[in-house]
């Protein structure tokens, strides 16, 4: 069963009215409308589109089906590729280094569309979905319901910058932050987005059952592709290795907003997470992309990721490319070799375990 719902302010049990839900102790009220309870407090849209261009296509998605409405509509409003970012499963891949059960109670934080929440519900009890987009929780209900899926639960939450989820202390099994983290802070002024992240991660642990697992999936700031000059999500070149104050300054100058998405490095990542009492945890690497991984390897496996390049290295097409690999893994000792592929990698995928 689904962990109840807490007032996210003071953490008291909250009773269930007539459209809203209570707290019967600081008496704060919380709207359901139409099975979706909204904690907000402020609003906080995201999207790839308009608000007006959403409720055209929950309209379609109500009368046609969901993937109707996004491979037919959706798609003319924006890029095409970003249908299989919204419909594909094999964006929740990473279920398979995940202690799901049958008897999981899963949150996933920033739900976005629903891709992920709906691939992991058929194999879990239950799985509770969060964001800040009313619209894209209301596309969630409808897919999940066209789905047959019955043990979905969408709520509306501010940013999580705030670290106030309405759920009481030991919650859930399991906790997703699949391209989330790296947000965490951009809602935010005055305090340094690494506190923010901090301060999300202890509250993301406080509803954690112990040894509960969090799972993140993330870009790595030093990527090698950052070198190349591949823009990072302040959507400019090399922000990403830059000091903080440097970036901040840059993206001052040209976007006249401070730097705020943080990312970091293998081991900057194992620190945040201790930071917010998390044990260490196991880390992987996802190819192409933690969004969409066609395969995970063990970052710490040499031999894994030895064997991996070397037979991925034969179908490289780009013969510089090609040769690079091949010289990395042929000519330098394997701890070398190895160690500079995971310093460079694109994107992590982590697991860690809550206090027990």
């Amino acid at each position: 069963m689904a962990a109840p719902f807490f007032c996210p302010w003071c953490r008291h049990e909250l009773s269930a009215q007539t459209d809203e839900l209570v707290c019967g102790a600081c008496h704060r009220r919380f709207p359901v409308e139409e099975r979706l309870p909204d904690f907000s407090s402020r609003s906080h849209y995201w999207n790839q589109i308009t608000e007006e261009q959403m409720e055209v296509i929950l309209e379609i998605a109500r009368l046609h089906g969901y993937r109707y409405a996004i491979e037919k509509i959706f798609t003319l409003l924006t890029d095409r590729s970003h249908a299989g970012y919204v419909l594909s499963e094999s964006r929740a891949d990473f279920r398979a280094i995940l202690p799901i059960t049958p008897e999981s109670d899963v949150l996933d934080l920033g739900g976005g569309w629903g891709a992920v929440a709906c691939t992991l519900a058929p194999g879990c009890r239950s799985v509770t979905t969060v964001d800040t987009n009313p619209y894209t929780l209301r596309f969630i209900q409808m897919r999940a319901r066209q789905s047959g899926l019955d043990n979905v639960r969408p709520a509306r939450i501010d940013p999580l910058d705030d670290a106030r989820l309405p759920f009481p202390d030991g919650s859930f099994d399991v906790a997703i932050m699949n391209g989330v983290l790296e947000w965490v802070g951009e809602a935010t002024e005055g305090v340094s987005p690494q506190e923010v992240q901090r301060r999300c991660l202890i509250e993301v642990r406080r509803v954690l059952k112990p040894g509960g697992a969090l799972y993140v999936g993330i870009e790595n700031r030093f990527a090698y592709g950052y070198f190349l000059g591949a823009r990072d999500h302040s959507r400019l070149r090399y922000t990403s290795l830059m000091p903080r104050s440097l970036a901040s300054l840059i993206t001052r100058l040209r976007q006249g907003r401070p730097y705020r998405t943080y990312t970091y490095s293998y081991q900057g990542y194992k620190a945040l997470l201790a930071s917010a009492g998390f044990g260490s945890p196991e880390l992987y690497l996802a190819i192409p992309s933690y969004r969409d991984p066609e395969y995970i390897l063990p970052a710490e496996d040499d031999r894994a990721i030895a064997y991996f390049m070397r037979r991925r290295a034969a179908h490289i097409v780009d013969a510089m490319r090609r040769r690079t690999v091949q010289a990395l893994f042929n000519r330098l000792p394997l701890s070398v070799s190895c160690r500079l592929v995971r310093q460079l990698f694109y994107s992590y995928l982590m697991v860690a375990e809550a206090p027990r």
